[in-house]
């Protein structure tokens, strides 16, 4: 009970220190002094914000985790049939630890769905590569249709903010090329998995009999969790809701955005998937229950990009860390206590994933 009430003092503590954390980024960079931020109107500027919208952010935020768990759902239903509410739990619980731990903590979901549900790891990671490739692909989308219907003009003058632009479209081609060789590998794999396991296994008859039948174990596994593609009704379904959940993600974007005013309130739906994919790769830097490179590359997003005011762009990029990564700890702390799990347990699973594969 004392975790719970101490959690908005918690996220009270890390907005704050993300905030200084932002203003002594920005004047390091600038060099400029200690009158170019006003905290004054950074007070009213909060004060300001369209509180309905916040809300409205926080709950598309929300929806996607049930999205996820409803594809999750789709792409086991080949496997085995999975019960939604242990789906959902786990899905909060492993964002939690996300969170809470860092990358390492991505294996806690399907640890935690394999442990539930009685099925086996390896194909629960499976299931978990095909979900990430479609999620990229997801984001490419929105990507690609926000930039060509809704072209996004810098708003500040210069080369900073043209440049900025040009490395997130060869970024953004760069990810399709990756993404399109990815899927052609997929379908590569789906209507010739056999052979390509028998030919692994030729190859790699080199190595001692104990290390061969492991690997030939965890690749066999791996292939039960992509024997949802083999079904085109089931990819086409999770393809669907992978869509769905990347565009509430923009919506709650757009809405932190346009809750701050000024000249985030104009931003192009382009925009925002810019917003969204230079987030993503400054998230890449991740500091567990901080954060840092997402933060960062938002704020440089959008005083560079889009001209937003520094205070704005500090709160904004605050906001959007707090209430589309850091929220989902409010649910999941709680369901950790109710499950009986501890960071320390987590910690444990995701080292006991790297020790023995297959283990439950």
């Amino acid at each position: 009970m004392s975790a719970r009430r101490s959690l908005p003092r918690v996220f009270l503590g890390l907005a704050i220190f993300l905030l200084v954390a932002l203003v002594i980024f920005y004047r390091y960079r600038t060099g400029e002094s200690a009158e170019w931020f006003d905290w004054q109107a950074f007070v009213l500027w909060m004060r300001s914000l369209n509180k309905q919208a916040l809300l409205l952010a926080l709950l598309a935020i929300y929806s996607t985790y049930i999205l996820r768990s409803l594809r999750w759902q789709q792409l086991t239903r080949p496997i085995a049939e999975t019960k939604m509410m242990n789906l959902l739990v786990a899905t909060v619980i492993g964002y939690t630890g996300v969170f809470l731990l860092g990358r390492p903590a991505e294996v806690v979901r399907p640890l935690l769905i394999a442990r539930k549900e009685k099925l086996r790891v390896a194909s629960m990671l499976g299931v978990t590569l095909f979900e990430r490739v479609q999620d990229v692909l997801a984001v490419l989308f929105w990507m690609g249709f926000g930039l060509l219907l809704m072209p996004v003009e810098p708003a500040v003058g210069g080369r900073s903010g043209s440049a900025l632009l040009s490395a997130a479209g060869q970024a953004g081609w760069l990810a399709l090329a990756v993404a399109l060789a990815v899927m052609f590998l997929l379908g590569v794999w789906r209507w010739q998995s056999e052979k390509i396991l028998a030919w692994i296994e030729k190859v790699l008859r080199f190595l001692p009999h104990g290390l061969h039948h492991r690997i030939s174990d965890l690749l066999h596994s791996f292939s039960e969790g992509w024997r949802s593609v083999e079904h085109t009704k089931v990819l086409l379904t999770t393809f669907g809701y992978s869509v769905l959940i990347w565009f509430l993600v923009l919506v709650a974007h757009y809405l932190i955005c346009w809750s701050a005013g000024g000249a985030l309130a104009r931003i192009s739906f382009g925009g925002i998937t810019i917003l969204l994919a230079m987030g993503i790769l400054g998230s890449s830097l991740l500091i567990p229950g901080i954060g840092g490179g997402y933060q960062a590359a938002t704020f440089v997003t959008l005083t560079t990009l889009f001209g937003a005011e520094v205070e704005m762009a500090a709160g904004v990029a605050v906001l959007l860390w707090l209430l589309t990564f850091a929220a989902v700890a409010v649910v999941g702390v709680p369901l950790m206590i109710r499950e009986g799990l501890s960071l320390g347990e987590l910690r444990k699973m995701s080292r006991k994933r790297e020790e023995t594969p297959d283990a439950l």
